[in-house]
């Protein structure tokens, strides 16, 4: 993923950077041209519109929050057609990025998704010095090889810290019961976390 400079700005190199690095020319992509016309209509001249200038041969990232589509290049451009586009180009804004980058997970990855059973767990420890639950930790991995320990200590506003395990879920629940009962057991109160 590469966020931002895809905008109209003369400041917005990354569509020439990715068409260099492709060795393709820029070109005018004509379904991000109607999507600009439909989102601006006329004021989409002459300005808006060059931002569906695009590597020749890209694709388009639909942009749910103003129509300006980002684009997806990548091998494929370089004539080895059994690559797909693997390279997606997005605006810098979070709001714009992350509704478009969701939309590439889903269409070109969702095969990735979900290949395991994953469950995570913690509980939240309230007044909790992290250093007491070394052993502890050390002692849930040696009994549960197969899944992370984790702990995450936090200051402010108050001292706490939270200790969860995260892997196979028939393993993860049977960590954070022996996670808990070590908690009480150093004398620590705790509650359960996410």
């Amino acid at each position: 993923f590469s966020f931002g400079g895809i905008g109209a700005t003369p400041d917005d190199y990354t569509r020439q950077a990715a068409a260099d690095a492709l060795e393709v020319p820029i070109v005018r992509h004509q379904a991000a041209v109607a999507e600009i016309e439909a989102q601006f209509g006329e004021g989409a001249y002459p300005k808006r519109v060059i931002m569906a200038d695009f590597p020749q041969g890209a694709g388009l990232i639909p942009n749910p929050v103003n129509r300006v589509a980002g684009f997806s290049a990548g091998l494929e451009n370089k004539k080895q057609s059994n690559q797909k586009h693997n390279h997606y180009f997005v605006p810098g804004f979070p709001a714009m990025a992350h509704p478009m980058m969701e939309w590439v997970l889903d269409t070109h990855y969702s095969h990735l998704f979900h290949q395991t059973e994953y469950l995570e767990q913690s509980i939240i420890i309230e007044d909790g010095i992290e250093s007491q639950l070394i052993d502890l930790m050390n002692k849930t991995l040696a009994d549960y090889p197969d899944i992370k320990v984790f702990s995450l200590p936090k200051l402010k506003p108050n001292r706490q810290v939270e200790l969860g395990a995260k892997g196979a879920p028939y393993l993860v629940k049977k960590a954070m019961q022996d996670i808990k009962a070590g908690v009480s057991k150093i004398g620590f109160a705790w509650i359960d976390g996410a």
